[in-house]
């Protein structure tokens, strides 16, 4: 109960979270959450890869899906990095 309640109070005071907010977090699974909360926002490619920077696990499957949706252009959607993704998934 503590842990939900943990998550869910910042959520409330948060509505919408800046860069500054999540430099001031220490690493962990619930700073990686409000990266990807982060990564939902209407944010530029930049903001987006300095957030990224930042997670503990890049390898999560929602994290990265929702990174690579803010930094995807035409062309990389095809590339292969986007195939190794889209084949692991």
């Amino acid at each position: 109960m503590k842990f939900f309640a943990a998550l869910v109070l910042p959520l409330l005071l948060w509505a919408n979270l800046s860069l500054q907010q999540l430099e001031s977090m220490p690493g962990s699974l619930a700073k990686d959450f409000y990266i990807w909360l982060y990564l939902q926002q209407d944010i530029s490619q930049e903001e987006a890869k300095k957030a990224y920077a930042q997670a503990q696990n890049k390898q999560r499957a929602k994290l990265k899906k929702a990174y690579l949706q803010k930094v995807a252009t035409p062309n990389s959607k095809s590339g292969p990095a986007a195939k190794r993704w889209r084949s692991r998934n």
